[in-house]
C-alpha cells in the first residue's frame, strides 16, 4: 500500500481509496460471520459481501507494480530500505504492540509485562497478530525482491513479460483450481507465487503493454463478481468445502475482477482528464459535475489515510463485536444495512484516528 502522491493520475488514489472501502467491508463481513451465529441465508450474504471484495489486496498490489516498476523511476537500494522497507517495518514493530495492548483491555486480562514483552517478541517474529498485519510481512519481501522485479521488467522484452503473467496464471490459478476440483496435476513451480504477479500485472495495464477498454473492463468486473455471488450462493447452500478455491487471491475469477476495477477506474480517470481539458462552462457549474467532484475528492483524502486506516480499522471493528449493544444491533438490523453502516462508519473512525495520530512524529512518518 505505497502511500507516495500519485503525481497526474488520479486513477491510482482512486483505486487505493477504493481497495480500502473494500478491505473494511472485506474483515468487516468475515469478523461478524465468524463471530456469532446467523442464520443460513444471512451467513451467506455476508459471505457475499467478503467474496466480491477480495479485489482489495491485488489493488493495493497493482497500484505498488505501477508506482515501483516504472523503468524510468530512480530506485537505488538505499532509497528502498529507507523510504519503502524501514516504514513497514517499523509500522509492524508498532501496530503488533498495540493490537496486543488492546486485546488486554478488551479481554481484561492479568497484566504480566514480562510474559507480555515475551509474548510481543513472539508475536512479532511470528506474525501472531491481526488478520491484516500478513500484508505487511508480505510487502517487505516484495520490496526486498523489488530490484529482480525492476531489472526484468527493464530488460524483457513486451512478448516476454506477456508470457512469463500467462504462466503465472497457469501455475499459480488455473493447474491448483484444476486440483482441487479433484485433477491434479504434478507440473509446478515452486518458486512462484501471486503477489509478484499482481505488481506486474498493474504495470503492464497502467503502461497498456495490454489493452483493454473501459467497458470491456466494465463488463470483466461485473460479469466476474456476478460468478461469485453465484458460486457463494452455491458453496454455502450445498456445503460444498472446493468452492473456496474461487476467491482466493490466485483465483482465476478473482484476477479478472481485479483487472476490470483497476482497468476501468485508470481508464475513467484518462477520460476524466482529457474531457477537462474541453472548457466547457454549462458542464464544469452542473450538479452532476459537482457531484462527481465531490466524490473525487473524498476518495483523495480517504487515499492520504489509506495506510493509517488499514492498519487502523481492524481494531474499530476488534473493538465493535466485543461490545454488548453489537449483538443487539445485528439481532434487529438487516445484514444488507449493517454492513454499509458499519463500513462507513469504521472508515470514519479509522480516518479521523490517522489523522490525529499524524501529528505525532512517529506515526506521521509511518501512516
Amino acid at each position: 500500500m505505497t502511500q507516495s502522491l500519485t503525481k497526474k493520475n488520479f486513477g491510482l488514489s482512486y483505486c487505493r481509496a477504493l481497495a480500502t472501502i473494500a478491505i473494511i467491508t472485506l474483515h468487516i463481513g468475515f469478523v461478524l460471520s465468524t463471530t456469532f451465529n446467523f442464520v443460513l441465508s444471512d451467513k451467506i450474504a455476508l459471505r457475499m459481501f467478503v467474496n466480491c471484495s477480495m479485489w482489495a489486496v491485488p489493488i493495493f498490489l497493482m497500484v505498488t507494480g505501477v508506482l515501483n516498476l516504472d523503468p524510468d523511476k530512480t530506485l537505488t537500494i538505499s532509497k528502498l530500505v529507507k523510504k519503502y522497507i524501514y516504514r513497514i517495518f517499523l509500522s509492524i514493530v508498532i501496530f503488533v504492540a498495540i493490537y496486543q495492548i488492546v486485546d488486554i483491555l478488551i479481554e481484561n486480562k492479568n497484566f504480566n509485562l514480562v510474559q507480555e514483552i515475551l509474548l510481543y517478541l513472539e508475536n512479532l517474529y511470528r506474525g501472531r497478530t491481526y488478520s491484516p498485519m500478513w500484508y505487511l510481512y508480505m510487502l517487505i519481501g516484495l520490496y526486498l525482491m523489488m530490484p529482480m522485479y525492476r531489472a526484468f521488467v527493464k530488460v524483457g522484452t513486451d512478448s516476454e513479460i506477456k508470457f512469463v503473467l500467462l504462466v503465472y496464471v497457469l501455475f499459480i490459478s488455473i493447474i491448483p483450481t484444476i486440483g482441487v476440483l479433484k485433477f491434479s496435476s504434478g507440473f509446478y513451480i515452486h518458486e512462484l507465487t501471486i503477489y509478484p504477479f499482481y505488481m506486474i500485472l498493474g504495470y503492464i495495464l497502467s503502461s497498456e503493454l495490454v489493452k483493454i477498454s473501459q467497458f470491456k473492463s466494465a463488463i470483466i468486473f461485473i460479469s466476474s463478481s456476478i460468478l461469485l455471488l453465484i458460486l457463494t450462493y452455491v458453496r454455502w447452500k450445498l456445503n460444498i468445502n472446493d468452492l473456496e478455491v474461487f476467491w482466493g487471491y490466485s483465483s482465476i475469477i478473482v484476477i479478472l475482477q481485479s483487472v476490470g476495477i483497476f482497468n476501468m477506474i485508470v481508464k475513467m480517470d484518462s477520460f476524466r482528464r482529457k474531457t477537462n481539458n474541453k472548457y466547457n462552462p454549462q458542464e464544469i457549474n452542473s450538479s452532476r459535475n459537482k457531484i462527481k467532484n465531490l466524490f473525487s475528492r473524498l476518495l483523495l483524502k480517504i487515499d492520504t489515510c489509506s495506510f493509517g486506516i488499514y492498519l487502523i480499522h481492524i481494531i474499530v471493528i476488534r473493538i465493535f463485536v466485543s461490545m454488548d449493544i453489537a449483538r443487539t444491533i445485528i439481532n434487529v438490523t438487516s445484514i444488507y444495512i449493517i454492513i454499509p453502516l458499519l463500513t462507513i462508519s469504521i472508515l470514519l473512525i479509522s480516518y479521523i484516528t490517522t489523522k490525529v495520530l499524524k501529528k505525532f512524529p512517529v506515526f506521521k512518518f509511518i501512516l
